[in-house]
């Protein structure tokens, strides 16, 4: 989970006690400061009825969408709202006559440092809005550099990046650096198998774009290293377009932006005026906007993660969604564009139009059917958590309190049982897995007596009963929520 997701938990653990829904309260609160945020981002560089627009079809997805949305996993709302942020105080200060007085410049320069320390201290997603905020910044603010702005800027970011830095200093073989260079290099996975650039994009396109966005029906791949190669079907043609769709608009609303910045900008140089320097820098900002979109999806492209890892891995471009409003406007100022255009004839106008008013209804449409799809699974989700329950209960029951499972299960079960019982992680090999607290891993270790847990019919219980149960010293108990309970025989005494 994200730093801030972590201490945000502790604090209402604090309060309320731990629970899911304490966990699940802070991200719900960080996600509602994301789609704020982005409403006033939206309204500055559009309108007040698209940034409204835009944050009602936000409010739909898929439910890849929502489990992200409520789910404490690597830091993906807050690189949403932090990335939002920093690019709405970037704007604050290069639009004209939005900051005048010196005092607030200042203020908001160090405001904005700490935005950037904390987000990149949360996920280092955050860097390519950073990267978009020092262009805009060098672009239209090159007079304040030699000011005090610049170390107000310069502190903040250093007072958010104290964290991240005084870890670094402890811990200089796996500084943050490091970890990132790995997690790029191999994909987020423990090993390599051999892919090629297509597989790159076949992955981001077929499967990580349309998770990451939206996408309402998504067909079922496993999660296997590489292993979506061999189970691409016709079933994965409506996606495929999904994500073909996502990147044409992109590039749409690049190219018509950069048109646009062109036609403003040669209107400014002639005028001076101050509603042409507003529109040339309303127009960067929207293009910075998608370039911060641009780099987040090149980044995750030329990483093994989409080729080997592209639904897991899909997590990686949640930052794609604060660029939703300024993809989806290239439909919007189309209207305006067409329709105060004299010579285009009243056909072309009125075709243009109810072409772009069924375009953004039919993407409502699909993000709303995704959240509809998202509630009907309410039963059966329920219905997992009740199985859950079940079988801490019935680990408790049978004292089986140091156990040994998969990452997934270990996380669940300690978490929901107050730690009342304590899990160590074992990969596909039995070998010592991810203990995110290694501690965990020395408790279950020493314990002679502890037990191994996995799921009925899976890798690991079949492999498991091949190599121990012949041999005498385990004995198998079906338990509750469909799992296999492998516990150490004890030695019969002499007679």
């Amino acid at each position: 989970m994200g730093s801030l997701e972590a201490y945000l938990g502790a604090c209402l653990f604090q309060l309320i006690g731990p629970s899911l829904f304490a966990l699940r309260l802070g991200l719900i609160c960080l996600f509602s400061l994301f789609l704020l945020t982005l409403y006033f981002l939206t309204k500055l560089l559009y309108t007040t009825k698209y940034a409204l627009a835009s944050i009602i079809l936000l409010s739909f997805g898929s439910t890849e969408m929502l489990t992200r949305q409520l789910k404490a996993l690597g830091g993906v709302v807050e690189t949403m709202l932090f990335g939002t942020l920093i690019l709405l105080i970037t704007s604050w200060l290069v639009l004209p006559s939005l900051l005048t007085s010196h005092r607030y410049r200042v203020a908001a320069y160090g405001l904005l440092g700490l935005v950037m320390g904390l987000g990149i201290w949360s996920h280092m997603l955050v860097v390519p809005f950073v990267c978009a905020s020092f262009v805009l910044l060098f672009l239209f603010c090159r007079a304040e550099r030699r000011t005090r702005a610049t170390l107000f800027l310069v502190l903040g970011l250093l007072i958010g990046l104290f964290p991240l830095l005084l870890f670094n200093v402890q811990y200089p073989l796996q500084n943050s650096l490091v970890t990132i260079w790995q997690l790029h290099s191999l994909g987020g996975g423990p090993q390599l198998i051999p892919f090629t650039f297509w597989d790159q994009i076949g992955g981001s396109v077929l499967l990580s774009l349309p998770m990451a966005t939206g996408a309402p029906y998504l067909c079922p791949v496993s999660s296997g290293i590489g292993e979506w190669r061999s189970q691409i079907s016709s079933c994965m043609v409506a996606q495929g377009l999904w994500g073909t769709g996502f990147l044409v608009l992109w590039f749409a609303a690049t190219f018509l932006f950069l048109k646009e910045l062109r036609s403003v900008y040669a209107s400014y140089t002639v005028s001076k005026a101050l509603d042409e320097q507003r529109n040339v820098v309303v127009c960067t900002l929207r293009l910075m906007v998608l370039g911060a979109a641009g780099l987040t999806l090149l980044a995750y492209v030329l990483s093994p993660a989409p080729a080997l890892f592209p639904t897991t891995s899909s997590r990686y471009l949640v930052g794609l969604l604060v660029a939703i409003p300024t993809i989806l406007s290239v439909l919007t100022p189309l209207w305006r564009r067409v329709s105060s255009i004299a010579s285009a004839s009243s056909v072309r106008t009125v075709t243009t139009t109810v072409i772009s008013y069924f375009l953004f209804a039919l993407i409502g449409c699909m993000l709303a059917a995704g959240t509809l799809s998202a509630f009907q699974q309410t039963g059966s989700v329920q219905a997992q958590n009740q199985q859950r329950k079940m079988l801490i209960a019935d680990l408790l029951r049978r004292h089986a309190t140091r156990i040994y499972s998969d990452y997934w299960t270990c996380d669940d079960i300690m978490f929901q049982s107050n730690e009342r019982i304590i899990c160590s992680v074992l990969d596909n090999n039995f070998q010592p897995g991810s203990d995110r607290y290694l501690p965990y891993y020395s408790i279950v270790q020493h314990d002679t007596h502890a037990a191994y847990v996995f799921l009925a019919g899976s890798p690991q219980a079949s492999s498991f009963m091949r190599k121990v149960l012949d041999a005498g010293k385990f004995h198998s108990i079906p338990i509750a929520g469909g799992y296999v309970l492998f516990q150490r025989t004890l030695a019969q005494p002499p007679s």
